[in-house]
């Protein structure tokens, strides 16, 4: 649904197959921008032409379909005010449920296109304004009659939930709701069960799909208007976007055009994506309607939405030194775009993923030139759809809009920094009131340095998925060699690191030690009781056998059963997890009756701490010292893992996430 959801939930699976497995795995408007230390860019290597375009289109995106297994792809280009190119690839419907196969046509095929539709939201934020109905500095409270849930005295505001810095907790609950459910209207969505604000408005990036539905909440409570009605006629249909809709399922007069979404390109298609916080995530649009918006956005011409000074109030990065302290040296957001700079051009973009749907788009502001990319299947591996997305958009910006020249060199204060920098974080985007805080405690993003003062970070990776090295290129700003990437740290006044930022919307914050030995203590605490587990069975194997039955006292015999019945139960309930986190990994919601099952399973077993302390107890002062280090061991293993249980929400009452 989001631009990072697919990172964010391999973060979440590995996380949480932590706990399921016991296996331990080591992961202001009119400020400037920072400038782009890359080398600036010469005479590009190939003119950007229709011919050209298409050309180079055909020599890509066919191959990168057949390698990665997706069904079809569309793509749109415009610059200078006109369409250049609108191409379709692959098909629209493969024929493999019994229809007749449909290729795509880039001027009817309708796409799903994720958060790309948080641009459109933002655009409307923006009309009003520029028509002085709304400020995007006052408190958003002034606008809607919901109490927020706020910790910090700074109010929200627009600028904040545009540029997702509002504070808010991440939510996983509803993000696709499944097929025939009834989509909430826009205030039950934000008003049902609105997140934790965990960090003070407008200092730390965390991408928060509620921020933008609260923002839809916004228009359509100063324009008495419903928020799809308004986006649909003031945005869509003012701009050209003939067959675009926020509709959720389509009209029916669209259905016949809408790409059938797969897995991949040789298994059965997926239902209609439903998303819940809509309309951030819920626009259905064709390559042509993309273009149309692309075009109003680079405003050549002059745009039907809005005014060449809204729009670069709009295109301008939105947070300031002031706010954002050291990370404001990145990319930053704008106001509803990310900062995607490449070859020293500056580049606005957004993406957006849902299930099996994935979409992006890119303006060249400075060029007048804008591309979209959608494509209706995942593909053969994970990141298949992210690997093709990115080849298109990077092969463009490489093409088209080259830089001349190596990059910069490191600066003297590489190694020393580098080597403060690296540790283990955690990301923004988390989630800290509910029972997911257990994902936060044991999800960790591993950062490397080498003697070089270079940094190995997971997030940034090459279009092939491998971690990029970074350089520090100026203090406290990392850059790979050819200056794709950008990563800005946050330090204080004793040089003490605050935030990395490794996206415009996503940052990595320091984690406490005792969030760090999370993972390993629930890895070792799982593994003992496991193991204690499998020896139950064996020993009893081994006594009958041999006809030499365990020798313990009465009392010791049925507190080791009740110990090794309570290791069981938990055994049961890390299953139960397991099976939670598998349906949420999907963006579906996980079952209420699992994670209640979970949760009592997870109570009970850890309630066996008591008659193993009673136990090691006992056995400490008995002659069997390998019993008494056994039973201590056991004991200790129940202790770490109801402490996790504890620390991690995973009893909290409420089960809403």
């Amino acid at each position: 649904m989001t631009s990072h959801r697919k990172s964010l939930a391999r973060v979440l699976a590995v996380g949480l197959a932590i706990l399921s497995t016991g296996l331990l795995v080591a992961a202001q408007p009119g400020w400037a921008a920072p400038a782009i230390p890359a080398a600036q860019p010469v005479a590009v290597s190939a003119e950007l032409t229709t011919a050209d375009a298409d050309a180079w289109l055909d020599g890509v995106l066919p191959a990168l379909l057949e390698r990665e297994e997706i069904p079809g792809a569309a793509v749109s280009i415009v610059r200078d005010g006109r369409v250049l190119t609108r191409r379709g690839f692959g098909l629209a419907d493969t024929g493999i449920s019994g229809n007749q196969p449909r290729p795509v046509d880039p001027e009817r095929t309708i796409f799903r296109v994720g958060s790309v539709s948080k641009t459109v939201v933002a655009t409307a934020v923006m009309q009003l304004v520029q028509r002085g109905q709304v400020d995007l500095d006052r408190p958003v409270t002034d606008y809607v009659n919901i109490e927020l849930p706020t910790r910090f005295r700074t109010p929200i505001t627009l600028r904040h939930l545009l540029t997702h810095t509002a504070g808010f907790e991440e939510v996983y609950a509803n993000m696709i709701l499944p097929a025939g459910t009834p989509v909430p209207a826009l205030r039950e969505t934000v008003t049902a069960a609105p997140p934790d604000q965990i960090y003070e408005p407008g200092t730390t990036p965390a991408y928060s799909n509620y921020s933008y539905a609260l923002a839809a909440y916004v228009v359509e409570s100063v324009t008495g208007r419903e928020a799809a009605e308004y986006l649909q006629a003031e945005v869509l249909r003012a701009a050209g976007m003939a067959t675009a809709s926020f509709a959720q399922p389509l009209p029916e007069r669209l259905n016949a055009d809408l790409a059938q979404v797969y897995p991949s390109r040789h298994q059965q298609p997926i239902p209609f994506e439903l998303v819940g916080p809509w309309p951030p995530g819920s626009l259905s649009a064709s390559a042509a309607d993309m273009a149309a918006f692309l075009l109003a956005q680079l405003n050549t011409g002059g745009s039907a939405l809005l005014n060449q000074q809204t729009l670069a109030l709009m295109h301008s990065p939105a947070l300031g030194e002031d706010r954002l302290g050291g990370l404001a040296a990145g990319h930053r957001m704008a106001l509803g775009l990310f900062e995607e700079d490449r070859n020293g051009r500056r580049i606005l973009g957004h993406s957006g993923d849902l299930i099996h749907s994935h979409a992006a788009l890119q303006l060249y502001p400075d060029d007048a030139t804008g591309i979209f990319i959608a494509v209706n299947g995942s593909g053969a591996r994970a990141d298949s759809a992210t690997v093709l997305r990115r080849a298109v958009l990077d092969g463009f910006a490489d093409r088209y809009f080259p830089a001349a020249g190596p990059g910069p060199s490191p600066v003297g204060t590489a190694a020393d920094h580098a080597q403060a920098v690296a540790g283990i974080y955690g990301l923004s985007r988390t989630p800290q009131s509910t029972f997911m805080r257990a994902y936060s405690m044991l999800a960790s993003v591993q950062i490397s340095a080498d003697d070089a003062g270079t940094l190995t970070i997971p997030l940034p990776t090459d279009a092939g998925g491998t971690p990029v090295r970074l350089a520090e290129v100026e203090p406290w700003v990392w850059q790979d060699s050819e200056g794709h990437h950008r990563v800005a740290v946050r330090v204080d006044e004793a040089g003490a690191v605050g935030a990395i930022g490794v996206s415009p919307a996503l940052v990595l914050l320091p984690k406490p030690a005792w969030q760090v030995m999370a993972a390993p203590v629930v890895a070792g605490s799982l593994g003992v009781l496991l193991f204690a587990l499998l020896a139950w069975p064996v020993r009893a194997i081994i006594g009958w056998r041999l006809k030499a039955p365990l020798d313990l006292p009465r009392r010791d015999m049925r507190l080791r059963r009740i110990t090794l019945t309570a290791a069981a139960v938990i055994a049961v309930g890390v299953t139960l997890w397991a099976g939670a986190v598998m349906q949420m990994s999907g963006g579906f919601s996980a079952q209420p009756g699992l994670i209640r099952g979970a949760q009592a399973a997870t109570a009970l077993g850890a309630l066996g701490l008591v008659p193993a302390v009673w136990r090691a107890m006992r056995a400490s002062r008995q002659a069997h010292k390998s019993r008494a280090v056994l039973a201590t061991l056991v004991a200790l293993a129940f202790l770490g893992f109801g402490a996790v249980a504890l620390a991690g929400g995973l009893l909290l009452p409420d089960i809403t996430y």
